[in-house]
């Protein structure tokens, strides 16, 4: 009797163990269904941002090129008068811009010969230009002829006329650049950003490049 009562004794035992068992299962189940629900909805959600962020993505690229450029901040830069100086070298970073604002207008637009551009810039460009692009006489205008035939077939009619900004110096001193703006016959500005650097012997041009539109600020210097 007293062994029955001990294996009775035992099963009950061993009933409510399970049974605590059981429910402890259960509440673990439960709680890791609600983190793994929980865990499942940020997913979701994020995907869901990402998916939000992506679609705004596309959509941007979707604008056109104007409504994009028009979304850039804008450098403000002062309009400088256009008065030519000419020198064998330019130690004032703002004449030799004038000058060589003057020298790529009549350059792109068949004013300048392509012998003459690189006559003005093997005396005026950068030590680097010159050892990418002119490394004699013959290839360079050669070189020359090709751009200038690329600019005046591709480009539309310019008018006779064009803007320059006072030249911004870097922190290094020895860098500036400026815009240069020119209007097509129908009116359409077109922005070019020109990178000079100074060696030795002056102010020297380094590159020039199409740029967005920049914010005309304050009088011409």
């Amino acid at each position: 009797m007293k062994y029955r009562k001990s294996i009775i004794l035992a099963i009950a035992a061993s009933s409510l163990w399970l049974s605590a068992c059981n429910n402890k299962v259960l509440q673990d189940s439960k709680e890791t269904d609600e983190k793994n629900s929980h865990r499942l909805e940020k997913i979701e959600n994020k995907i869901s941002k990402e998916d939000q962020e992506e679609k705004e993505l596309y959509k941007e690229m979707e604008k056109p090129v104007e409504e994009v450029v028009d979304s850039i901040e804008k450098d403000k830069v002062t309009v400088i008068d256009s008065k030519i100086v000419e020198k064998p070298k330019y130690d004032d970073p703002n004449e030799f811009a004038n000058k060589l604002a003057k020298v790529l207008f009549s350059f792109s637009t068949g004013k300048m010969t392509a012998s003459e551009y690189y006559s003005f810039l093997d005396v005026h460009a950068s030590s680097f230009f010159k050892d990418q692009y002119l490394p004699n006489k013959e290839e360079g205008i050669l070189y020359f002829e090709n751009i200038q035939g690329l600019l005046t077939t591709n480009n539309p009619a310019l008018k006779d006329d064009y803007t320059v900004t006072e030249v911004k110096i870097e922190q290094s001193k020895i860098e500036g650049y400026f815009y240069r703006r020119m209007m097509t016959s129908e009116g359409k500005p077109l922005y070019y950003i020109t990178t000079i650097v100074k060696e030795q012997d002056g102010w020297k041009f380094q590159d020039d490049s199409p740029a967005p539109p920049f914010d005309e600020q304050g009088g011409i210097h």
